[in-house]
């Protein structure tokens, strides 16, 4: 139906609450007769459930004049002499046209997978990395929770817990990505693996990235031990 059409809508009123069966049945007759008009799009009719005298036309006619001369046809006019309906507002609306979202419903809901492994996950320090981003690189918040969280952390092969010691492996080895480290710490906490699990796993890290690796990571599990504990 085309957004340049001529959109119509009309409430209207039974004039005598006794004749509502009768000004239904006169609608339905002038919806029908309407529907066959050339400039005619749509015409329907909707009775209120809850107030049954109430009935709501939503029309659409090609062009304004066609609307014009729908009022002048003789089912237009056999149905207004009747008398049986008032007006209660008749207005002119327009069609909006439907737009692609900016983001696909497939990403919709991967982003939502994804923020609700995040809070399980990462909890509160997550959340925050993710607020940090939003208002400089808002693109990259979604990408952060789209992907990691809202794909490869829904792969059930490994356990929560052991996707965590990965990450905390990895991050620490980097040697320079300690805030990151430090939410991933909370992370591994949240989903079950202990302190001593943990220092085990830093340590482990002086044989195979080095030992400034590993004690910067120890040094990053003291200060996420303390926040715990002062929580």
């Amino acid at each position: 139906m085309s957004a340049t059409a001529f959109y119509v809508t009309a409430e209207l009123a039974v004039s005598d609450p006794a004749r509502v069966d009768e000004a239904r049945q006169a609608l339905q007759q002038l919806c029908w007769h309407t529907q066959q008009e050339s400039g005619c799009l749509r015409f329907e009719l909707q009775q209120d459930v809850a107030q049954p005298t109430r009935f709501v036309l939503w029309e659409c006619f090609v062009d304004e004049a066609a609307f014009l001369r729908h009022f002048e046809l003789p089912h237009t006019r056999a149905y207004l002499a009747l008398g049986l309906t008032v007006v209660v507002q008749h207005f002119q609306t327009r069609a909006i046209v439907p737009t692609p979202p900016l983001v696909a419903a497939a990403e919709v809901t991967r982003y939502q997978r994804g923020w609700d492994k995040l809070k399980q996950v990462d909890g509160e320090a997550g959340e925050r990395v993710i607020a940090a981003l939003q208002d400089i690189a808002p693109a990259l918040a979604h990408y952060t929770i789209a992907f990691p969280f809202g794909e490869v952390y829904q792969d059930p092969v490994l356990t929560l817990k052991e996707r965590e010691i990965a990450t905390v492996a990895a991050l620490a080895a980097l040697g320079n990505a300690t805030p990151q480290l430090k939410v991933h710490l909370h992370g591994a906490l949240n989903v079950g693996c202990s302190r001593a699990e943990i220092i085990a796993l830093l340590t482990q890290m002086a044989v195979y990235a080095g030992f400034p690796a590993a004690i910067n990571g120890v040094l990053a599990a003291k200060e996420v031990f303390a926040e715990r504990d002062a929580a």
